[in-house]
């Protein structure tokens, strides 16, 4: 992987989490949060992007600065 994709993976990755950390926060995801006891679908789908891009991310930027 090129390291410009790499850098671009990883903020959108942070962007991601930051979408996923602002919406677990809303009006509508508490009240998902009191009738089910989790976040709702689209939260998740946020963190769990966001979390995967930003891992794949800083493992394309160290293994670019280690070859």
């Amino acid at each position: 992987m090129k390291m410009p994709i790499a850098l671009a993976i990883l903020v959108v990755g942070i962007i991601l989490l930051l979408f996923g950390l602002n919406s677990s926060q809303s009006i509508l995801d508490s009240f998902s949060r009191i009738f089910s006891g989790q976040f709702s679908d689209r939260t998740m789908w946020f963190i769990v992007g966001g979390s995967v891009c930003v891992v794949v991310g800083l493992y394309g930027t160290y293994y670019n600065r280690r070859v």
